[in-house]
This record gives structure tokens, sequence and C-alpha cells, in this order.
């Protein structure tokens, strides 16, 4: 076995020796043996040093193409919400009208307060009121009811005693009271009812309801 090693030693060393020989010699195949040696060198730089370094500026080109768009969208969002702002602004006095008149709660006690400066401004004076389940003056009415599109209304309920102009200056300030009442019923009774200093008055009964949305609940 040392014999075989050492003759195949021998042939690679010989082999070796001449190409040695020939690279020395020949300037066609030192040129070429250079060539060769270069572009391994290329081949072996490129695997390890180049490819990965390609790699990650690609990966880099990707993410920074990613924050470009996340920035595209929240600049796109800042203008979005600085256009709401600046409609919010402008409309800032309607949304509070709104809000007042179709409020996000029932508030009957306010209401009924509304209600009271109309009849001191008129000169009038209630036999009963009734503003939504709560009982204010008189019989009690219904439960609130639920309306078309998420809205609800609890049920107002007035019967007020005056002459004719008091009770028809009095329905001209409802109609343009800023909370709206929705009338289910208005009418006036035929009794007529005498009052302590004399006079002649009938009585005005009004059915109907005071519109609100709830409040988000939380």
């Amino acid at each position: 076995m040392a014999a075989t090693w050492q003759r195949d030693y021998l042939k690679y060393q010989k082999q070796f020796l001449g190409i040695l020989v020939l690279y020395r010699e020949r300037s066609d195949i030192k040129a070429f043996i250079e060539i060769l040696l270069s572009i391994f060198t290329i081949i072996i730089f490129f695997l390890f040093a180049i490819r990965p370094t390609a790699r990650t500026i690609a990966q880099l080109i990707q993410e920074n193409k990613g924050k470009e768009e996340t920035i595209s969208i929240m600049e796109q969002k800042i203008k979005n919400l600085t256009a709401a702002s600046d409609l919010y602004q402008k409309e800032k006095d309607r949304i509070q009208i709104l809000a007042t008149s179709i409020p996000d709660n029932p508030d009957p006690s306010s209401y009924q307060r509304q209600f009271e400066g109309i009849l001191n401004k008129d000169n009038l004076s209630p036999i009963s009121e009734s503003f939504g389940p709560t009982q204010i003056l008189g019989v009690s009415t219904k439960p609130d009811q639920s309306l078309e599109n998420g809205a609800l209304g609890f049920p107002v309920s007035l019967n007020i005693t005056g002459n004719y102009d008091q009770l028809f200056s009095y329905l001209s300030d409802i109609e343009n009271m800023r909370r709206p009442l929705f009338p289910t019923s208005i009418g006036f009774s035929s009794d007529i009812i005498k009052s302590t200093n004399g006079t002649k008055q009938i009585v005005l009964t009004i059915n109907g309801l005071a519109i609100y949305f709830e409040g988000i609940k939380k």
C-alpha cells in the first residue's frame, strides 16, 4: 500500500511540475491560467461578499418602499383629519344647534322648562302636562317610543286653557322652538270655561313626541 501511495505521489508530482514548467515557459498558458484564476476569484467574491450585500440592499429597498407607502398613508390621514377639523370648525355653530334640536338624551325636565317659558310669555295656565314617563303634572304617559333610523321619542301631553289669541300665539311659539315637538294630535275643546275674572277660556290639547337619539354606549 505504501508503494502505491508513493507511485501516485510521484505521478502527480511530475504532472504538477510539468504544468509549472509550461506555465513559466509559455505565455499563452500563463495568461489562460491567470484568467481562470481571476474568474474563480470573482465567483468566490460574488458568492461570499457581493451576493449577501446585494440581498441586503434589495431588502433595504423593499423596506424603504414599505415605509414610503406607510408615510404616504399617514400623510393622507393627516390631510383628512385636517379637512375634517376645518369642516367641524366651520360648521361648529350648526352642529351645536343640531345637538340642541335633536339631543342624544331625552332630558324631559329641560324640555318642560322651555314650555313653561312659553306659557309665561303667553300668560297661559296648564291644566295638565306630562313629559315622558316621568310625571310632571297631571296623568303620566306611556314610555318612550322607537322610531325610524334609530331615533327615539318620549311622549308629551299638554292641556292648556286660554283665549283664542293666546292659544294661537302659544302654538306659533311651539312651532318655532329650537327643539321641535312632533304633534300626533292637536285639538280645541268645545266646552268653554269661564275664568275667575269672568273671561271665556277654551282648552287646547296637544299630544306629540320629542325626538332624541341615544348617546353612544361605551
